[in-house]
């Protein structure tokens, strides 16, 4: 995995010189009982104040494997690259200094989740296997959902029923109403484990089928006003795939791309507060900023061209 990622994202492999400190980074996978299950990016400085080192610790869950593996080694790769863009710009002396220290969680997170998820993409791209209807993906995915899909959906029916009850007035309490709700779902679960239940997408989400008052149930059946929110795209990850297409990781515009990302690492220190009107100048950025020049500057910032 971590050759074929270099191979997409060059600049995660970058353990080269910047302007004027060297940019180490070490990669944990702790195994241990009580180890962390946590995936994170720590950055420090190591030596003396005219000679350090940044230093980027990442720790990755070996836990983990397949398209999770990926967005977690993505997700956090990414805040190290953030970290290192914004050192060099400010090194270069093109953002304030302490610019590093400014840009909020809310936009190291935005960008972080963009690359996560274009890794995800590529992932399903180039190693799921297409299953055919009324087939489970393998055999994990077709016990979970066939051991768990009928008591989530008996804990529907459960729910809607009282609910029912009462709208009518009916004190759900009294023996002989749950009772007949016991029964009812009693019986439903005896035919679901007989019959099965028929989720035959493939990787098909439970939680999905139970949306019927808005995302992962729970809350949305006690409080009325809780209506489903339509999903927005960010702007920056909209400006990157109006400019570069969805697939963005490995299209023939892959190197543009990745110029251009980079170049944005930096550009946060310019719009740190994560505002509506920083998303959008960001967004600006990605849309107007040629790849070329943008290239340009990042080798003037210390980049090596072979980590663009």
């Amino acid at each position: 995995m971590t050759a074929e990622w270099q191979k997409l994202m060059p600049c995660s492999a970058d353990s080269g010189q910047s302007a004027t400190a060297a940019n180490l980074t070490f990669i944990h996978r702790p195994t241990k009982i009580g180890a962390s299950r946590r995936a994170f990016t720590m950055k420090y400085k190591s030596g003396g104040r005219d000679n350090h080192h940044d230093v980027n610790d990442i720790l990755i869950t070996p836990y983990d494997g397949g398209e999770r593996a990926w967005q977690l080694r993505a997700h956090e790769d990414t805040h190290k690259a953030h970290n290192t863009g914004l050192a060099r710009k400010e090194q270069h002396g093109d953002i304030p200094e302490g610019s590093e220290l400014s840009v909020t969680h809310g936009v190291r997170e935005m960008l972080a989740v963009f690359v996560d998820n274009a890794a995800q993409r590529y992932w399903r791209h180039k190693y799921m296997t297409p299953v055919q209807p009324g087939k489970y993906a393998n055999l994990k995915i077709g016990v979970t959902l066939r051991a768990q899909g009928p008591y989530c959906l008996a804990q529907l029916l459960t729910r809607r029923t009282i609910n029912g009850y009462l709208d009518q007035g009916v004190n759900v309490p009294d023996p002989d109403t749950i009772g007949k709700i016991i029964d009812d779902v009693t019986h439903r679960l005896q035919e679901a484990f007989g019959f099965g239940v028929n989720l035959n997408q493939n990787r098909m989400q439970l939680a999905i089928n139970l949306w019927e008052l808005g995302m992962y149930d729970g809350a949305n059946y006690i409080l009325d006003d809780l209506a489903p929110q339509a999903a927005t795209i960010p702007p920056v990850r909209q400006a990157f795939e109006d400019q570069f297409g969805v697939d963005w990781l490995w299209s023939p515009k892959a190197d543009e791309a990745r110029a251009i990302l980079l170049f944005l690492y930096g550009e946060t220190g310019h719009h740190p507060q994560g505002t509506p009107e920083d998303m959008k100048a960001l967004a600006n950025i990605v849309r107007t900023k040629d790849p070329q020049e943008a290239r340009r500057q990042l080798i003037e910032m210390g980049y090596q061209e072979q980590y663009i």
